[in-house]
């Protein structure tokens, strides 16, 4: 008899095969993956992944169409993402308000990444990646009043050893590892050569790294007494947009 059970590799080269034969399920992968990671009642886990279906879909397809559907799925995307802080009394069409920023500066790695690969090859287009996302996120957060919504590091914010890194490179270096995961995968995936394996291999390790250290720095901090500093928040009866807001002299 012949045995017709499939490895796991085989299932998995099956569904890559399938994937890449209907790229609009890429598109929709990454949206989803977004929505569920980012902002409120998100997944931190799905953030690792969540830029890979998107630099998939715009390896395999080519042309100003799939440029424009892209921009459209991110912006919808994003709208979903931010949707999900929207309470009263702000209308749920504010979301796309919050969201458009984001996702058109966050949108512009994406879609320079394949030019990159193609002038300069598959690492230096990963790092300029990499690099790009860094530095939208913090135009972002730089530029605009609504502090670091929509980062890849706020998504780990419940990863506390992880968070220790903040102190050394600030939110950004957080943001950083998501994207350097996801990017060298999604480029092992395209084509499993030793160079990409080790690199895949080399941020993994360096995420647990992070993490061993954050949690060795977590125990460190927990396993002598420190001196304690008793702190207060200023709180005001205002409702958004109505006040009142306290005055600088009240503040002080």
């Amino acid at each position: 008899m012949t045995n017709t059970k499939k490895s796991p590799a085989r299932r998995a080269s099956t569904l890559l095969a399938w994937l890449d034969r209907h790229p609009v399920s890429w598109l929709l992968l990454g949206a989803s993956l977004l929505v569920l990671s980012q902002v409120r009642f998100g997944i931190g886990a799905l953030a690792w992944l969540a830029p890979l279906p998107w630099l998939r879909y715009l390896r395999v397809k080519r042309g100003w169409r799939s440029r424009l559907a892209f921009g459209a799925v991110a912006c919808i995307a994003w709208s979903l993402a931010f949707a999900k802080i929207i309470t009263a009394p702000l209308p749920l069409f504010f979301a796309p308000l919050f969201a458009l920023p984001v996702a058109a500066l966050l949108a512009i790695p994406y879609l320079l990444t394949p030019s990159l690969r193609r002038q300069l090859g598959e690492a230096p287009a990963v790092i300029g990646f990499i690099s790009m996302m860094v530095a939208g996120e913090w135009l972002l957060h730089t530029a605009l009043p609504m502090g670091t919504w929509g980062s890849a590091g706020d998504t780990q914010i419940e990863q506390l050893a992880l968070m220790q890194l903040a102190s050394v490179t600030g939110l950004h270096g957080i943001s950083g590892l998501v994207y350097a995961f996801a990017a060298t995968l999604e480029s092992l995936i395209a084509s499993p050569s030793t160079g990409r394996v080790q690199s895949t291999a080399a941020v993994t390790v360096t995420v647990l790294l992070v993490a061993v250290g954050g949690q060795a720095r977590l125990a460190l901090s927990t396993s002598e007494g420190t001196e304690r500093t008793r702190v207060a928040a200023v709180g005001t009866d205002s409702h958004v947009g109505q006040g009142p807001l306290p005055t600088p002299e009240q503040i002080e």
